[in-house]
């Protein structure tokens, strides 16, 4: 979309937020002037610059990209606290509250870009695809500039999408024509921030029980596949997948805490398996040279894999790669939280700060080591699928006893702080899923896989299952 170039201010900020790295001040300097320069036109919204037409051809006007756009000066706000970046997001909420209306419709004879090319992109004008995946963005933007507008244009946005893209009883609503998962998806934690942030129950509830039978229930699969296109069994991608891990970890907030275990299985079983960590003999295609194919094997390395095959056939794609980069930061960010009830682990995963470290190694069973400096009370998730006669908690090597609150183990600041093991069986088992025709084989261990068949040696997410592990 237009806003490949922009999409990379956003999440390159956000990570930022969470680790070491600074970006260099030449690239960000060079990335600022890109964004000034897309929004520099009658219309104020992201449209290429004609120094960009190589790139993307300028003869259209699309919407699909009004998220990533306000999320761009979003980010300048929040992170580098730009002026200009909120002065421009307030002048392009002018223009999308000009020609939008609460029907979610779009009169495009009010752009001047419209009326200068009468051209305009196919599927991108869809409620889904344009207002409805933008609410999170102005809910952001008005979290960070206050910009009254931008709570206008999300409860017009907001009213239309609870009526037309969900369903009380959790029932795919398709009212709102969507056919592009990750938009859908994206429409679906607009409403439930939207919810959160004008406390109306209503919104949370609708999106829980759409994610309930929905999204899990019919979209996406045991595995983590999910086509790129909506109820289809086609190309799959996975910012739809990094969608419903966040979508489950804000659930978990509002009385859903089984929703963790969906996203804990979704980060390891596709997210991270889809990461690009080799480039074998990658090379540019054809007579292509300058700076877009310079260094291609190194750029191409961390990438997140986007429209592949089910299992395999991962290949760098820049919006995908930056939409799955907001949700593993999402997931960092939430590994540890410091609650009313105490700090809560909800996820194994390597972590940091100064007064916690998170390890953890997984072999015949799951070990995970937290080791705490302050002296507070203490809950780590247990997994729903473990067998819980399995779960065994030790504080600086003594066992122990602990309560259980829920789906979390309740550790005293009274045996606190120090060293804290927790370990839990990882149940093997098999299970077959069909795509497409074709039926896979996958081996899990515990909420990982180990394995599948039929398999690629074409940048696969996992090892070939062997006959000695199938069923």
């Amino acid at each position: 979309c237009n806003c490949k170039f922009l999409r990379w201010t956003s999440p390159r900020l956000w990570a930022v937020s969470v680790s070491a790295f600074r970006i260099p001040p030449e690239l960000e300097a060079a990335m600022r002037k890109n964004v000034v320069a897309f929004f520099n036109n009658p219309d104020n919204l992201c449209f290429p610059p004609e120094y960009a037409a190589k790139f993307r051809p300028t003869g259209e006007v699309e919407l699909h990209s009004l998220r990533e756009s306000l999320m761009a000066l979003q980010s300048l706000v929040r992170y580098r606290k730009d002026s200009w970046a909120a002065e421009q997001g307030h002048r392009m909420l002018e223009t999308v509250w000009k020609i939008s209306g609460p029907d979610a419709s779009w009169d495009l004879e009010k752009l001047e870009a419209y009326r200068r090319l009468r051209k305009q992109a196919h599927r991108h004008l869809d409620p889904t695809g344009s207002n409805g995946r933008m609410i999170e963005a102005l809910l952001w933007f008005y979290q960070d500039t206050g910009d009254p507008l931008a709570m206008t244009l999300a409860d017009r946005f907001a009213r239309y999408h609870l009526a037309n893209s969900t369903h009380a009883d959790g029932t795919f609503n398709r009212s709102s024509r969507p056919d592009h998962s990750h938009s859908y998806l994206g429409t679906l934690r607009g409403l439930l921030l939207f919810g959160e942030v004008t406390n109306q129950r209503e919104y949370i509830d609708h999106v829980a029980a759409t994610y309930r039978k929905t999204v899990l229930g019919t979209l996406i699969k045991q595995s983590g596949y999910i086509a790129h296109d909506l109820s289809t069994e086609g190309i799959a991608e996975p910012s739809s997948v990094g969608d419903i891990v966040q979508l489950g970890l804000s659930l978990s907030r509002h009385g859903y805490p089984e929703f963790l275990d969906v996203a804990d299985r979704l980060v390891r079983c596709r997210l991270l398996p889809c990461q690009i960590t080799q480039v074998p003999g990658l090379k540019p295609h054809g007579d292509y040279e300058g700076d877009e194919v310079r260094d291609i094997a190194g750029r191409t390395v961390g990438a997140y894999g986007g429209m592949h095959q089910p299992q395999w056939a991962k290949r760098p794609i820049t919006d995908i790669t930056c939409a799955v980069l907001h949700s593993m930061v999402d997931v960092y960010r939430n590994i540890a939280v410091r609650t009313a009830a105490g700090l809560t682990v909800n996820f194994h995963f390597t972590y940091q700060d100064p007064n916690l470290r998170i390890t953890n190694t997984r072999g015949r069973d799951a070990s995970v080591t937290i080791e705490l400096s302050r002296r507070e009370n203490l809950l780590v998730r247990i997994p729903r699928w473990t067998p819980p006669d399995s779960v065994r908690i030790s504080v600086n090597g003594s066992p122990v006893d602990f309560k259980s609150i829920g789906d979390f183990a309740y550790i005293s600041r009274e045996v606190l702080p120090g060293k804290i093991v927790l370990q839990y069986a990882l149940p093997l088992h098999t299970e077959v899923e069909e795509t497409a025709g074709v039926k896979y084989t996958f081996g899990w261990k515990g909420d990982e896989i180990v394995g599948v068949t039929p398999n690629s040696d074409f940048f696969p997410f996992y090892p070939t299952l062997s006959n000695e592990e199938k069923p």
